[in-house]
């Protein structure tokens, strides 16, 4: 006899809503979010354009984003994105928007993977709204992050539409971290550059992209930041198509299209080409999308260091599918996937193209002199020291830093970080430590092109003692000890009180006191701490990687010890200066 059924229950799967959300913003930042939602409206208007007759450029993509409009806002109540791009129809509304991971099927799209409209409310808040009008019927609806995390449908609003196409998304109940990050006013400014530089391309097609921030009463209208080729030179301009994995790919590289050479006298400028040199290097671009900017990283293809002898150069590598699957980029479309069949067989043939720039200008735009093989304006070049580096050389003879009325040089010519060629510049600020002096005046002698190992060495020590010697100054030795037992990673050492008062503090240590936002207040001025903070924050970051030098396990070349030294040199001024009250 079979055995009979007594009843039957309902089994519960699925995924938890508070895991689906941590698998899907954990890792994307407030700014990537931003991007997603940004790529939404893109993705709608070309829908739109490609829907009807539409003018292509030279690479087969719309070609006149004239008329339509993006609009940000930050405020402490709430995120709000507008657009006047499509809006929304009913099966996309009920079937597609909210639906994790389902493929998009945009041509020529730059939102594949289904996950950014989703992962971009749940990164920013808690409550929802969306009002959309198509031109033909319009809609609006409310809700949750339950409900969005969940698989129940929850309701739309129907309504008549106006005739004006748009949509609009609002993100309240702001979670604190967020909040906490989009009123810092130089994380808007770092928005504001990012936005220009991605969307340039589409900016420059007519797009027009608006930004505005409640809490510093800004609204920037974007402008585009993306290199050109020049075309009135002797060098003329490489062109090289290819077609691989069905993606269509066209290098364009060059001469960078406001950069001059000395040779060139009646229109050289050295000034001008100071400003130039962020821009120098390897450009990638899917769909119109600008996904990596400026890169010399080997990851990218780029096989040397960089010499002066690249000056100007700009290489722009465009990716154009219609299946936007097929692009060689990340999810979070920040990134290129270096490692895939696509990019893998692209990556040699960059390295001989610069090659081919660098002969071909040598040959094209001689040094004036073999003792002057380098131009002034070089990007990273090896130049002696300046009046500046040997002033402080020449007065070591009462002791390093020993004559208070001279704590600094002023011959200095080089204004801007970028333009240093040695490690500081030989205006940093002197001390009235011995040793820490001594380390400034060899690092205000020592070319980052010719030694960036040793450089990266020196920066670490100069970092490290810079910043023991600030909290032993202001009395906080104490003070970083308690705050690093009191984290989990100090907690973990399960150290008793004694191990503890034996133990002294380290450069991890000191930084990460110095990042909690208590502490910034506390120690730096109303006028310095936006600065200090975001500076303190990468040297954070980057003191593993000049621990790898320190330990032999890591090499550095001059672009990467440049960039850090950048990144941390208003934290480093500041320690160094506050050494003279």
């Amino acid at each position: 006899m079979p055995n009979p059924i007594i009843k039957t229950i309902n089994v519960q799967a699925g995924v938890s809503k508070d895991y689906l959300e941590s698998i899907l913003t954990t890792d994307i930042t407030v700014l990537e979010s931003i991007f997603d939602l940004i790529d939404n409206s893109i993705d709608a208007a070309r829908d739109h354009l490609l829907s009807g007759k539409c003018d292509s450029d030279i690479y087969g993509l719309p070609n006149d984003y004239s008329g339509y409009k993006v609009s940000i806002r930050l405020s402490r109540k709430s995120i709000s994105v507008l657009d006047n791009c499509l809006g929304f129809d009913e099966l996309t509304l009920t079937q597609k928007a909210f639906v994790t991971a389902d493929i998009s099927n945009h041509r020529f799209g730059i939102g594949h993977y289904g996950l950014g409209l989703k992962r971009s409310l749940l990164k920013f808040g808690s409550s929802y709204e969306l009002s959309t009008d198509n031109g033909k019927v319009a809609f609006k609806m409310q809700f949750d992050g339950e409900k969005l995390s969940g698989n129940l449908p929850f309701p739309a609003n129907v309504y008549k539409s106006s005739g004006k196409r748009k949509t609009l998304f609002v993100v309240s109940n702001i979670k604190p971290d967020i909040l906490y990050e989009i009123q810092n006013k130089l994380w808007f400014e770092n928005a504001l550059e990012k936005v220009a530089a991605r969307y340039a391309l589409y900016i420059n097609k007519g797009l027009e992209i608006n930004f505005s921030n409640e809490f510093h009463e800004m609204q920037e209208k974007i402008k585009a930041d993306l290199p050109t080729i020049r075309k009135n030179s002797k060098f003329d301009p490489i062109h090289l198509p290819l077609k691989i994995e069905g993606v269509q790919i066209f290098i364009e590289a060059g001469i960078h299209s406001q950069y001059t050479f000395p040779s060139e006298k009646e229109i050289y400028s050295r000034s001008v080409n100071l400003t130039l040199t962020d821009y120098y290097g390897l450009y990638f671009i899917c769909n119109d999308r600008v996904i990596v900017s400026s890169s010399t990283e080997r990851e990218h293809g780029w096989k040397t260091k960089w010499h002066s002898e690249y000056n100007g150069f700009v290489c722009i590598v465009r990716f154009v599918s219609e299946d936007s699957g097929r692009m060689p980029w990340n999810t979070f479309k920040t990134a290129l996937r270096t490692d895939g069949a696509l990019f893998m067989q692209l990556k040699d043939k960059l390295q001989p193209i610069a090659e081919n720039y660098r002969t071909s200008i040598k040959k094209l735009y001689p040094a004036e002199s073999k003792n002057n093989t380098q131009p002034a304006d070089a990007k990273q070049s090896a130049t002696s020291p300046s009046k500046i580096t040997q002033k402080n050389g020449e007065n070591k003879k009462g002791g390093a830093g020993q004559d208070e009325n001279r704590s600094s040089a002023k011959d200095n010519e080089q204004s801007h970080p970028k333009n240093w060629t040695t490690l500081l510049p030989g205006d940093f600020p002197i001390t009235k430590d011995a040793i820490l002096n001594g380390f400034i005046i060899e690092a205000s002698n020592l070319a980052c092109l010719s030694a960036p190992c040793a450089g990266a060495m020196l920066l670490r020590a100069i970092l490290e003692k810079s910043l023991r010697d600030f909290v032993k100054r202001t009395g906080k030795f104490g003070t970083v000890k308690d705050h690093f037992y009191a984290t989990k990673e100090g907690q973990k050492k399960n150290r008793t009180q004694e191990q503890k008062d034996n133990h002294g503090i380290d450069l991890a240590m000191m930084l990460g006191w110095l990042k909690v936002e208590k502490t910034i207040q506390e120690i730096f001025g109303a006028e310095e701490k936006q600065i200090l903070w975001v500076s303190v924050k990468y040297a954070s970051e980057h003191v593993p990687k000049l621990n790898g030098v320190v330990h032999g396990v890591n090499v550095f070349d001059a672009g990467e010890l440049i960039k850090i030294r950048n990144e941390i040199y208003p934290l480093l001024k500041h320690l160094v200066s506050s050494g003279f009250n």
